[in-house]
């Protein structure tokens, strides 16, 4: 069972950098509201991992849940330092390309 909890997790996790890592490359089509979705799916990554915790104490594995613990726990505080600077970037980028296409649409009408 917790395989599953981590093979989900780890999904969960790559699409939650997927996201602003394809608002980066294609600023021009960004999806729709990928911020949320990004932090979403590092919040349900990080749920997800907690309930691996949680069967791991229930199964009363104690030295499995010693040798995951401090390595879970790092690693989602890389996934959420990761995605916000993803996001950031990635906002950044959006806006700079959107504000660039509305200054061409501005320059062509004028004409």
């Amino acid at each position: 069972m917790t395989i599953l909890f981590n093979l989900t997790s780890a999904v969960f996790a790559l699409v939650c950098l997927a996201l602003p890592l394809q608002a980066l490359l294609r600023p021009a089509k960004p999806v729709k509201n990928y911020e949320s979705f990004s932090f979403l799916f590092c919040a349900a990554a990080a749920i997800v991992q907690l309930m691996a915790v949680r069967a791991q104490v229930r199964a009363e594995d104690w030295a499995g849940l010693a040798d995951t613990a401090g390595a879970a726990a790092s690693l989602f505080v890389y996934l959420f330092t990761l995605m916000a600077l993803l996001n950031v970037l990635a906002i950044r980028r959006v806006r700079a390309s959107s504000a660039g296409a509305d200054s061409q649409t501005r320059r062509k009408a004028k004409r």
